[in-house]
């Protein structure tokens, strides 16, 4: 079994794929209240940490996924948490 490069970040992209996942599903009424929310909370957590890994790893550090799943992450959780926007 190979070990995985040094330079990757996994939390960076589980943060972009969870906030991207949140975000997608947050449009599908009544499911999306609920599974939106927690799943943006989630890209928010994980690109956080993704975001403060990348800086540690060597070579040129990777900041994109890690981006995306807090900018995802905070317009799901800000969008779920005001109530008109909810019926959507």
């Amino acid at each position: 079994m190979e070990n995985a490069p040094a330079n990757q970040n996994g939390m960076a992209l589980a943060g972009g794929i969870v906030g991207l996942l949140g975000f997608i599903l947050s449009w599908i009424p009544l499911i999306g209240i609920g599974s939106g929310l927690v799943l943006g909370i989630l890209g928010i957590i994980f690109g956080g940490i993704g975001l403060a890994n990348a800086n540690k790893l060597p070579g040129r550090p990777r900041h994109g996924w890690a981006i995306a799943g807090l900018v995802l992450g905070i317009i799901t959780v800000v969008f779920k948490l005001i109530p008109g926007f909810n019926l959507l």
